[in-house]
């Protein structure tokens, strides 16, 4: 029924309202979270939190993309027809709203996890503490530093992310949102932790936005081209043979194939490659 409750025309329309229902649905994760950590003690609540976070999230998601990719291919397809060149930039255009509502999505689940932080005990994100200790090489409880090489943990750390977010939506589809929330959930307890009461939540929030924004970004964008591509090799069956050091796209009753996939792998890869940039510009303006 949640993942039910945003329209996905509603959602083309208006993109910020992921914000409002990814916040929703996170905080009922949390709530259930909270009964069944009762119920069951040796259940760690952080991590069953972003579990009942992602069983609703992955469900609208694999469907968003669907869509997406359906209407990415009509357009490919008219240009084919009306033999029209594709601009080298033209990505943009095609999945520009997508980066919105994923990034919206993101900041709901970090704003959910920062809120409800400052008023739950500090055990109750435990997980979300220890992997951003670890990521940093810093004890969080402590403030002990645990390793020199800062930069090149930060960017290992964001690129085996970015990685996973690909693989994931390649192999799930949506598999990826289970990476973001997973992020998004360590991002909002440590500006939850940070901040002690709801009121001051801005000050470290501020604090990580300029890297912040890098990082988020490059993870959603390999999050997209590995669920952009899972669903055009999906909807269309494509096999790819090699045939004289050449590769070709061969579908039955298809001649138009190769002028709708290959554009939407090249659009995947200039998505990769934007990606990798942004995870590298974060991890050096976070290491400064």
């Amino acid at each position: 029924m949640i993942e039910s409750l945003l329209r996905f025309k509603m959602v083309r329309k208006k993109p910020y309202l992921m914000i409002l229902w990814s916040f929703v649905i996170c905080t009922i994760a949390i709530a259930v979270s909270m009964f069944v950590d009762r119920a069951i003690t040796t259940v760690d609540a952080g991590f069953l939190t972003v579990l009942f976070t992602i069983i609703p999230s992955t469900y609208f998601f694999t469907r968003f993309f669907k869509r997406e990719e359906e209407m990415e291919e009509k357009e490919l397809e008219e240009a084919y027809k009306n033999r029209k060149k594709l601009s080298l930039f033209g990505f943009w255009e095609r999945h520009s709203r997508e980066v919105f509502i994923m990034a919206f999505f993101f900041i709901g689940v970090v704003l959910a996890f920062a809120i409800w932080s400052t008023f739950l005990p500090q055990d109750f994100f435990l997980t979300q503490y220890t992997e951003l200790g670890r990521v940093r090489g810093v004890d969080i409880l402590t403030g002990h530093a645990t390793t020199a090489d800062y930069f090149g943990r930060i960017f290992s750390n964001n690129l085996n992310i970015l990685f996973l977010s690909f693989i994931f939506s390649l192999i799930f589809g949506a598999g990826a949102v289970f990476i973001l929330i997973w992020n998004a959930g360590i991002i909002g307890a440590f500006i939850g932790y940070e901040a002690k009461s709801i009121w001051s939540i801005w000050m470290p929030a501020l604090m990580i936005t300029p890297h912040g924004i890098f990082e988020i970004v490059g993870y959603i964008l390999a999050a997209m081209a590995g669920a952009i591509l899972s669903a055009a090799i999906v909807r269309r069956g494509f096999l790819l043979h090699k045939k004289e050091n050449t590769f070709l796209i061969i579908k039955k009753k298809d001649t138009s194939a190769r002028h709708i996939f290959l554009p939407i792998v090249f659009d995947c890869l200039i998505l990769l490659v934007i990606a990798f940039v942004f995870i590298l510009t974060g991890a050096f303006i976070e290491s400064l």
